[in-house]
């Protein structure tokens, strides 16, 4: 993501989740704080986790590598 800094130079942002450059400290506070201002909040941030974990399931993902990217420890809570 290009990100402008304070002299105008435009650079790629090595982080995922951040603010102009700046990392994220707490994601959860940022998705409620978002989503409260998109006007959606009845979404929990864990929702996009089951829909992750269903969505690689669907496109051919094997289990232990949706297991291992949605950070599930056992089966058995993947498959709830």
């Amino acid at each position: 993501m290009e990100v402008k800094s304070k002299s105008g130079e435009i650079y790629i942002s090595l982080l995922v989740f951040h603010r102009k450059g700046k990392p994220v400290v707490d994601i959860k506070k940022a998705w409620y704080k978002a989503c409260k201002e998109a006007g959606y909040t009845d979404k929990l941030f864990h929702d996009f986790r089951r829909t992750a974990a269903r969505n690689f399931i669907r496109e051919g993902v094997s289990e232990s590598v949706a297991m291992s990217i949605t950070g599930h420890k056992i089966n058995f809570m993947f498959q709830r």
